[in-house]
């Protein structure tokens, strides 16, 4: 979910694979990916994106920035997620749905939910321009 009372004009996601051993950590390759909103009648905008093609058993980090008529918003803080090995089980959380896919899902206060995934992510974002 995006809040912008004038019409949004791009939304920018870009993610990259985070390397870790036990002393040093190395970033991947960003990936931007460029979203067009579709606008409505409200300010409010709540748009996904399924991230395909990720290795397994490996962490990644999304950030996010969106742009109206006064030009592009400060990017979201790292979001830190990560894709389910093979023969992993998926943890059952009781009062949780059962999900294959994980969701993340970033507030303004930046509070996270995630969720054991597959190599399909869905992606789902608030941020608040002002």
């Amino acid at each position: 979910l995006v809040e912008s009372y004038p019409p949004l004009e791009e939304v920018r996601l870009l993610f990259r694979k985070v390397m870790m051993n036990d002393t040093h950590q190395n970033h991947g390759k960003w990936h931007d990916v460029m979203l067009q909103p579709t606008n409505g009648e409200t300010f409010s905008h709540l748009m996904s994106y399924n991230i395909r093609g990720l290795e397994p058993a490996s962490v990644y980090e999304a950030i996010v920035q969106a742009k109206n008529r006064y030009g592009w918003n400060e990017v979201t803080d790292a979001y830190q997620f990560y894709t389910r090995g093979p023969g992993q089980e998926i943890y059952d959380y009781p009062s949780e749905p059962n999900m294959e896919d994980m969701e993340l899902i970033a507030s303004a206060n930046h509070s996270l939910r995630t969720q054991a995934v597959t190599s399909l992510i869905t992606l789902l974002v608030i941020l608040v321009l002002l």
